[in-house]
């Protein structure tokens, strides 16, 4: 794969030279090639008007890649994508994921614009605003909207510092567009520490993106989800009439993957590493 790369003010454009593939052949080659010229504090834009096919393992270092820039609070956008991407990435709903413009004029437009319109670099501080609801205690994600390996500790820290006295928690995380794995262990850790309190931990979120994102990493029906807080409170109420708690969620079971493209996709590889990082992630 043959790239052209040029360095403009606030962004970086990376275009593909000749009509291409990024598949299992290249994408190692391609991942490395992008991010050995990314600069925290600059976009990424990747012109792909010559990109013909993209496999599974493409996908993959396309994930990978825009994982390390979001950590940074930068963007990457996909600019010219031909039909048969974009139906692929519609019908993944990664369309929701991805920034994706038609062409390189209404990419530099969108980066002009979110320069006026906030700092150049996103914060990933986050930020929760709390609710009681007499036994119940509603705690929403106001910002980021990523949950990942560079700000998970604070969302641990800051959850633990916001449980009162209260027996059931609802985590509103509709908010998020992404979480990667060391989210994912962040949640699962939440939940083993709220059950050791005695207490009920329920997700409430509606958005598909991340109902998507749960499911790539196989723990959607780890945890206890509500499509509201009214959903939720309405739930609790029925459970107190009967007297049985709204929650009875196994344990997550380790996924083995082996070495097909689809586990380097999901990226599943936390729960065999980070076990002990769970049991005291802090």
């Amino acid at each position: 794969m043959h790239l052209k790369i040029e360095h403009r003010d606030n962004y970086i454009l990376v275009q593909c030279n000749e009509p291409t593939r990024l598949d299992a052949l290249n994408k190692e080659d391609f991942y490395r090639a992008v991010l050995s010229v990314y600069h925290p504090g600059k976009a990424v834009i990747l012109d792909c008007r010559n990109l013909d096919y993209i496999d599974s393992a493409g996908i993959s270092a396309l994930i990978s890649l825009r994982k390390r820039i979001v950590e940074n609070a930068d963007r990457l956008i996909l600019v010219g994508l031909n039909p048969d991407l974009v139906e692929l990435f519609q019908i993944s709903r990664l369309h929701r994921v991805f920034d994706i413009a038609d062409t390189l004029d209404m990419a530099i437009q969108s980066l002009n614009r979110s320069r006026q319109g906030r700092p150049a670099r996103q914060s990933i501080e986050i930020q929760f605003r709390t609710q009681s609801f007499g036994e119940a205690l509603l705690i929403k994600l106001i910002s980021p909207d990523s949950l990942i390996e560079a700000n998970h500790k604070e969302f641990i820290k800051k959850f633990k510092d916001s449980i009162q006295s209260h027996k059931f928690i609802l985590l509103d995380i509709d908010n998020l567009k992404n979480i990667d794995g060391m989210g994912i262990s962040a949640l699962i850790h939440l939940q083993s520490h709220v059950q050791k309190q005695g207490k009920h931990l329920l997700l409430i979120y509606n958005s598909e993106t991340l109902h998507r994102l749960l499911k790539m990493y196989h723990v959607q029906d780890f945890f206890e989800q509500k499509r509201s807080v009214q959903e939720a409170l309405a739930g609790i109420r029925r459970a107190n009439r009967s007297d049985k708690p709204p929650i009875q969620r196994p344990k997550p079971s380790p996924v083995n993957c082996g070495n097909t493209d689809y586990g380097k996709f999901i990226d599943l590889q936390f729960i065999h590493s980070s076990k002990k990082r769970m049991a005291d992630p802090l």
